[in-house]
């Protein structure tokens, strides 16, 4: 009998954030169950037109250091374009993340994690690439045992009508 196993299997929020490997650190610990797409830096102001659905943004905050209130439309502009988690790296510009910023993300269901002083953006885009990597492995072996098991499903009918048809 053929069994149909679940082809597409995604990176989860959670997964990423509980690597101890990375030392991430949640605050606004939102939709970790829902998929990462990729993690893309940026450092603008603005970074929403350059960002899609499912991804990580990570900043150091370089550009926001004597932000009030610009919080809120940055945070609501992110969540626009789809941005699951904002990753802010901590003892650069900020010791902890701004407590506007941290509002601003429960406001917006938007997860927002900090990244230690050691582990560093590249650290955490290559794990995600990590791990989107061996989930494509693992949706393609999975493809391929059914396409397997349907040629030997197949051949077996192929069999079994052919030995009908010489009785």
């Amino acid at each position: 009998m053929l069994k149909c196993a679940k082809l597409a299997h995604m990176v989860k929020l959670a997964v990423l954030l509980d690597d101890q490997t990375l030392g991430l650190r949640p605050l606004v610990d939102v939709r970790r169950a829902e998929e990462v797409a990729w993690s893309a830096t940026s450092e603008l102001p603005d970074p929403s037109p350059f960002l899609g659905q499912g991804e990580i943004l990570l900043t150091t905050g370089l550009e926001t250091i004597d932000w009030t209130t610009e919080w809120e439309p940055y945070v609501a502009r992110v969540a626009a374009a789809g941005v699951l988690a904002i990753g802010l790296a901590v003892d650069l510009t900020y010791a902890t993340a701004p407590q506007p910023l941290i509002d601003a993300c429960r406001r917006h269901d938007v997860g927002l994690f900090e990244v230690p002083r050691d582990t560093t953006f590249v650290a955490v885009t290559r794990q995600v690439a990590r791990l989107l990597q061996a989930e494509d492995e693992s949706s393609t072996r999975a493809a391929l045992g059914q396409q397997r098991e349907l040629t030997q499903a197949a051949l077996r009918e192929i069999g079994r009508v052919s030995c009908r048809e010489r009785v």
